[in-house]
């Protein structure tokens, strides 16, 4: 597996576009469907999605990350762990779409959300095999095509769905466009598959089967426990309070998963690596731990900061006078952006060393919290309780995760990698919260990045390694001296 910094730069960048183009998609949809439906409409609408969101997971049984781990280790094992987790994952769909459509009348919600419902359960299949063909480009360094995949998709759904607004459809026939682009995405999976990877031949072997299964056992148990408790917070807000507190809750929420591309696709990039790095040189590996997660601190903190500060701008920007009750909402939950950027390094760091069962843990202690706080605050208090909710525990189960690393691994050094990009933001920040009533919110974004860089510079954020992984980066000559073989080798 090709290490160099451009190869790494090259598939996480294809990895970030694809998510990116995605998301900027989902907030062209959520700007008219907000405006154009109204708060309730956008609550059915956001409502049915936490369904899908959390059953994706749980089909999907972390095979995605299993894949990537093992073929790290011997890529040559592609085809027989392809076959394998491409019918694992579609039986698991095909059971949970069944449970679900059990399941969701005994929520007592309106017609219109249980049958969104039902029919956004057909989408699990295409969902979850589409995770086992992503382990695959992932491994082969070949992320570019989930890119195409994920523009051909959202083009057309995008087409699609606007068309239909302003004909006057409601959120079911939104529903239904998004299942049927699904399986437009599985389509071009098996394009590019057999196109340009491999072709697949059929193999199936029960005995191993089985073993991936009992290998599973903890990566599927994070999978379930992640999946069936994702959002448990919101499916609670929908009970005690209804589809319109959950449009107010779900318009701050979804602007804060903007921020989760970052690093869950920087270390889906890096996982590999990290799995590699493990049996062949553990100096290599922390390396890659301490480096990881000083990158992943410079993007998080003058996100948080900005987040804070411009928050009222930033509601107003994407949904208009209407939701003006969810900017307090995204100011508690933008303190998750740098819980939700240590978290995707930390729990990387514990399966990539074989000790998923530490992480499964922590996730089982984190769930309990999440639960706990959700109960505690969401019936008195609303969306706003909600958002106490999320941060409360999401820093319990980081503290947890933190404590595991620190047992199994080489501690993190966080104050040591992260102090001057704090300190950066908050300079930034203070600077922004003087500017933000008197200008647009772009030309605000502008200036903070412009102050926020200068000070990591004052502040010798930098180093020289940055600077030469970044030459390396963008002239490739440089990088193919510096791997070159020197002679005698």
């Amino acid at each position: 597996m090709r290490t160099s910094p451009r190869s790494i730069f090259k598939n996480a960048t294809a990895l970030m576009a694809a998510n990116v183009f995605n998301l900027l998609g989902s907030f062209v949809l959520t700007f008219f469907i907000a405006r154009m439906l109204q708060v309730t409409g956008f609550g059915i609408y956001a409502t049915v999605f936490l369904f899908v969101t959390m059953t994706s997971i749980v089909s999907g049984l972390g095979i995605s990350n299993y894949i990537t781990r093992e073929l790290a280790r011997d890529v040559s094992q592609t085809n027989r762990y392809f076959m394998h987790g491409f019918v694992i994952t579609g039986m698991a769909a095909l059971l949970f779409g069944v449970i679900l459509w059990l399941i969701i009348p005994l929520f007592g919600y309106e017609p219109e959300t249980m049958l969104g419902v039902k029919i956004i359960a057909f989408s699990l299949l295409p969902t979850a095999v589409g995770g086992v063909f992503d382990a695959i480009y992932i491994t082969h360094q070949r992320s570019e095509f989930i890119l195409w995949i994920n523009l051909i998709e959202l083009a057309g759904k995008i087409a699609v769905s606007l068309t239909l607004l302003f004909s006057g459809y409601g959120p079911i026939a939104l529903i239904v466009t998004f299942v049927l682009f699904r399986y437009v995405a599985l389509a071009g999976h098996l394009f590019f598959m057999f196109r340009y990877i491999f072709r697949p031949a059929w193999e199936f072997d029960l005995h191993f089967a089985l073993k991936i299964l009992n290998d599973l056992r903890t990566f599927a148990a994070l999978q379930v426990l992640t999946g069936s408790f994702d959002q448990i917070e919101i499916v609670f807000l929908s009970i005690f309070h209804g589809e319109t507190a959950v449009g107010v809750y779900a318009a701050a929420f979804k602007l804060i998963t903007l921020w989760n591309l970052l690093p869950e696709n920087f270390m889906r990039v890096m996982f590999p690596l990290f799995s590699q790095a493990h049996t062949a040189s553990p100096d290599q590996f922390h390396r890659f731990q301490e480096k990881s997660t000083r990158y992943l601190m410079a993007m998080a903190m003058p996100l948080l900061a900005g987040t804070i500060v411009c928050a009222d701008s930033i509601i107003h920007f994407f949904y208009g006078d209407g939701y003006t009750a969810s900017i307090p909402t995204l100011r508690i939950l933008s303190l998750m952006i740098g819980i939700i950027f240590l978290e995707e390094i930390l729990w990387r760091i514990l399966v990539a060393r074989d000790r998923q069962d530490a992480a499964l843990k922590a996730q089982i202690a984190g769930i309990s919290g999440r639960v706990f706080f959700a109960l505690l605050l969401i019936p008195a208090w609303s969306y706003i309780g909600t958002a106490w909710a999320m941060v409360i525990a999401f820093s319990i189960h980081t503290l947890i995760h933190i404590y595991y690393v620190h047992k199994v691994s080489t501690p993190l050094p966080l104050l040591r990698l992260s102090w001057r990009y704090a300190l950066a933001a908050v300079g930034m920040g203070v600077v922004l919260y003087f500017l933000n009533p008197h200008l647009p919110l772009l030309v605000t974004v502008s200036i903070g990045a412009v102050i926020y860089t200068g000070l990591v510079w004052l502040l010798k954020g930098f180093t020289a390694e940055d600077f030469d992984l970044l030459r390396r980066i963008l002239h490739p000559r440089l990088e193919e001296a510096a791997t070159a073989p020197t002679p005698g080798e």
